[in-house]
């Protein structure tokens, strides 16, 4: 039983007695927007950005969060300076932050006057889990199931749904067992993004991604996308495929939790010279300066 503390609609409680109602839309439809931030140095990392996208998903979604940024904003804080003591001086959170309509009177198929249910928890980062990606990189595969198309559903639209994500997992690791996370390819075979994160390649020294009428806008992205900038790398986004991808020099992802972390597989072809490479070794130290902390150096001293 842990006793990190937790907020759920209004309460901060004790993380074991924060219960969501079987009747939640979150639950009973899926119906849930998210966002996940972490800490640097136990210090909550763009939280304004983080509520900023979870506010513009609401709205696009056409759910009425009857909260404030500000308010929202708040809680995030306070939640992690609640459990900030109870973690080690080398471990940081990844903090969740879910949202539903609330609770659902199934019988009339209307929302009750619960409304919306908000929760808040903080999880200690698994850095062990991708440690040693900063060394030797990660592998990805494309699995048979295809991102969520464009028309059907606003991939900048945040949501906790995560079936397809899953069958995807279990489809890529057919590929190859040794896969970190499914490369998802929309239906006209263009590369999107992982299940999890971001993804990038790098090609004659710039950057390639997928635009965000056909990705997630990761928080993650954004800085990376500013980074680069910084340093002088041009950032091109537009569609590309698998042949791009294994002709490139080189290729990352990024995500809340890890950051940043080298690719030097897809589909088990290597990628460049199948190690990670100078561009993506400038942009992680660049990543270094911002978050204040030596970000592959935290994760590898979790290995045993």
């Amino acid at each position: 039983m842990s006793d990190r503390c937790a907020y759920l609609s209004g309460r901060f409680v004790d993380e074991s007695e924060a219960k969501v109602s079987v009747r939640d839309v979150g639950w009973f439809y899926g119906e849930t927007l998210t966002t996940t931030l972490r800490t640097f140095g136990h210090r909550p990392f763009r939280v304004d950005e983080h509520v900023a996208r979870l506010f513009r998903s609401a709205r696009a979604a056409r759910i009425d969060l009857d909260l404030t940024p500000d308010g929202i904003r708040d809680v995030i804080v306070e939640v992690a300076q609640r459990n900030a003591p109870l973690l080690a001086p080398n471990d940081d959170y990844r903090i969740d932050v879910d949202i539903s309509p609330g609770v659902l009177d199934v019988g009339s198929g209307r929302m009750t006057d619960s409304g919306p249910t908000l929760v808040v928890v903080c999880t200690p980062l698994g850095f062990a889990t991708w440690a040693k990606a900063f060394v030797d990189g990660c592998s990805l595969a494309t699995p048979n199931s295809r991102w969520i198309p464009a028309a059907c559903l606003d991939p900048r639209i945040k949501n906790r749904s995560r079936l397809l994500n899953r069958i995807a997992s279990r489809e890529a690791a057919l590929v190859d067992p040794d896969v970190f996370l499914p490369l998802m390819l929309n239906l006209d075979g263009d590369v999107t993004e992982t299940s999890g994160s971001s993804f990038f390649i790098v090609t004659d020294g710039g950057l390639v991604t997928a635009p965000t009428n056909q990705v997630l806008d990761g928080i993650c992205r954004t800085a990376t996308i500013e980074v680069a900038a910084k340093l002088g790398i041009e950032v091109v986004e537009k569609p590309y495929q698998l042949m791009n991808v294994y002709n490139a020099d080189e290729a990352f992802i990024t995500s809340t939790p890890f950051v940043l972390l080298p690719v030097t597989k897809v589909n088990r072809i290597p990628i460049g010279d199948g190690a990670p490479g100078p561009v993506t070794g400038r942009i992680l130290e660049q990543w270094n300066e911002i978050a204040v902390i030596d970000i592959a150096a935290q994760a590898m001293a979790h290995l045993k």
